[in-house]
């Protein structure tokens, strides 16, 4: 039900270029490291390609469907390894499009109190 929202938003071709180029360079033996490192290529990629900020987002989200992790697994990782710049960027992408931020940002707020 939630992709049918997905694809209605969204080109069709996007998703199923993201099956495409995400089965290219996924290996089920990858590390979650390895893995956003991958994701992070195949977003400069969508980017470069001229994918808009919204298709890049629905993109991503896809390859993370694939990958069988979840946005929570990538979002936890990348706050905890802030070390390469490309990973401070990675961050900012989902907090620009609220992937799985909301609930990090109120659980960081409560914790403060």
């Amino acid at each position: 039900m939630i992709w049918n929202h997905i694809e209605n938003e969204c080109n069709p071709d996007i998703l199923d270029q993201a099956e495409k180029l995400f089965m290219e360079i996924f290996d089920s033996k990858d590390t979650i490291s390895i893995l956003i490192d991958k994701l992070f290529t195949l977003l400069i990629k969508t980017q470069d390609e001229g994918g808009s900020f919204i298709e890049s987002k629905y993109f991503i989200n896809q390859c993370i469907t694939f990958s069988n992790n979840t946005s929570n697994d990538i979002f936890s990782w990348l706050l905890e390894n802030q070390t390469k710049s490309q990973y401070v960027f990675f961050l900012g992408f989902f907090y620009f499009h609220g992937i799985n931020t909301e609930k990090k940002i109120i659980m960081n707020h409560l914790n403060f109190f």
